[in-house]
């Protein structure tokens, strides 16, 4: 992980907005999107910046990817301050397991949205703050299915320390 520090407001240009879906959105993953089909994605292991992969049983669609089973994963590699993903969920109840650089984030750096326990109850369709950090952090972030399916739309990055 990279870290800035700064005691003074600065602000740094993050990663671009990231969409899931394939409409606009572009994957790592080797032969990229199975359209419209439930697929067994295969992490490759190497991502390049600012760049979107899955691991696990997916759906994609024009507008969003969704899990089909606990334990697949919605990967970004970032650069931000602040890492937010526009999500939701068909189930009555969903919950999604966050890491950060290989830990569950339950430190300082998690977002308001994540519990102590690394994790993010999913219980409407809205933008889920996943990430806050005082410093420019650059790495790979998991969204992990833990319970029910859910939906991702979108990535969105801020890049400025207050």
């Amino acid at each position: 992980m990279k870290e800035i520090h700064s005691h003074t407001p600065a602000c740094f240009e993050p990663t671009p907005k990231l969409f899931c879906g394939y409409k606009q959105g572009a994957l790592g993953n080797h032969g990229g999107y199975r359209k419209d089909e439930s697929f067994a994605y295969q992490e490759s292991g190497v991502m390049k910046d600012s760049s979107l992969a899955l691991s696990g049983k997916f759906l994609a669609t024009q507008e969003y990817i969704e899990s089909q089973e606990a334990g697949a994963e919605l990967i970004v590699h970032f650069h931000a301050t602040e890492v937010n993903l526009v999500i939701a969920t068909q189930n009555a109840k969903a919950s999604v397991e966050i890491e950060f650089n290989g830990e569950i984030l339950t430190g300082e750096n998690r977002g308001r949205d994540v519990s102590e326990k690394g994790e993010v109850k999913i219980i409407k369709f809205g933008s889920y703050n996943l990430l806050k950090s005082s410093t420019l952090s650059e790495g790979i972030l998991r969204v992990r299915a833990k319970q029910g399916n859910f939906q991702a739309f979108v990535f969105t990055f801020l890049g400025c320390i207050q």
